[in-house]
């Protein structure tokens, strides 16, 4: 199995929340912050959750 810190998508869910908590620091756009931040939590756990990988797209 891949490793946490390896994986694409857990990066990217990162690179979301820093954006998301960002947004909340430096604008007033407070809703579209939490909106962010638990799209990114939850993308960390879906891929958590993840055993097997995508053989192909069709």
């Amino acid at each position: 199995m891949k490793s946490l810190l390896t994986s694409k998508t857990f990066w990217l869910a990162v690179i979301q929340a820093v954006a998301g908590v960002a947004i909340a620091a430096l604008t007033e756009l407070d809703l579209v912050a939490y909106v962010a931040v638990v799209k990114s939590t939850v993308d960390i756990l879906l891929r958590m959750l993840t055993t097997t990988g995508i053989d192909r797209v069709v």
